[in-house]
């Protein structure tokens, strides 16, 4: 069984920070869960919800905002802690990450590229929800993990993300 710190187990801290990944390894975890999506200039930027407005208070989305913009903001409820990207991560050395692809299509080469840059690619799951884009990251590095997200009324697509390599679903 594999322990999954989901948003980066914000028990102690708020979630989707270093600071509750670090303490979610230290507490056990086998891997830290993080939501990537894009702003509208291509940073790769962590956060669950589109919409900036329930975690850093600002009423506007995630896609629409600049790096620059995404990387100013701080937690509404907790102000010492501001947003992080995918290379905060994996610049901060936290191993086993479990990257959700909230934003796939072809832009899961743009994620690709950027875990490979920081030699990552052993250390991250992948996690999509169409078997299309497992099979476009098991083509372009079979080495890389790939996790297919289902839905629980959706067992269908069980055997197309097996058949696209998927490693987990």
């Amino acid at each position: 069984m594999l322990r999954i710190a989901h948003r980066s187990g914000p028990v102690r801290y708020p979630g989707q920070t270093i600071v509750s990944a670090r303490q979610a390894m230290e507490d056990g975890a086998d891997f830290v869960e993080i939501d990537v999506r894009f702003t509208k200039d291509g940073m790769l930027a962590i956060s669950h919800d589109d919409h900036a407005g329930y975690v850093f208070g600002v009423n506007k989305n995630i896609s629409e905002m600049t790096g620059q913009e995404f990387l100013t903001m701080r937690h509404k409820d907790a102000p010492a802690y501001p947003s992080h990207t995918l290379a905060d991560y994996m610049r901060s050395s936290i191993s086993q990450l479990l990257l959700h692809v909230k934003q796939g299509g072809e832009r899961v080469y743009d994620i690709m590229d950027e875990i490979e840059n920081y030699g990552y690619t052993d250390k991250v799951v992948m996690g999509v929800c169409d078997a299309r884009e497992a099979r476009m990251i098991k083509t372009r590095n079979e080495r890389m993990r790939v996790l297919g997200f289902i839905d629980e009324n959706e067992t269908g697509y069980i055997n197309d993300f097996a058949s696209a390599g998927a490693d987990y679903i």
